[in-house]
């Protein structure tokens, strides 16, 4: 997981984002982006830790996506934005395995080894297909 997420911060340093890696925040408290500042605040005391990467990648979709979400947007433009950052999130790291030689064949497995959530199962074995 360490490879992934030094992957992950250089794409975002290099896509001029800034990762803020806080291991003080409460194990419940989100990681967030914010698109306007090109900043992430990434909680290394969150809970599961195996889904770093995925989160990571999640915010750095909101940020390159330019999402600017506020508490007066629609849910539906909020759900919105939530899909279009998980299915970033998940090419980001299809690309990664892929330039690591990780293999494409078990869509359940590949999930689990970058933290990627269920919620995303049919949209990764899509993307996989056309990997």
């Amino acid at each position: 997981m360490n490879d992934s997420l030094e992957y992950l911060m250089n794409y975002a340093l290099e896509a001029g984002i800034g990762v803020i890696y806080d291991a003080t925040l409460s194990s419940d408290a989100p990681s967030v982006s914010y698109a306007k500042s090109k900043i992430i605040i990434l909680n290394g005391n969150w809970a599961r830790q195996f889904e770093s990467p995925f989160i990571l990648a999640h915010e750095i979709g909101h940020i390159v996506l330019q999402h600017r979400c506020n508490s007066l947007a629609a849910p539906t433009t909020k759900i919105k934005m939530e899909h279009e950052a998980d299915v970033f999130a998940t090419e980001i790291i299809l690309n990664y395995s892929k330039l690591i030689g990780v293999e494409h064949d078990n869509v359940y497995s590949f999930m689990q080894a970058f933290g990627i959530p269920n919620r995303m199962f049919n949209a990764v074995g899509k993307l996989m297909r056309a990997y």
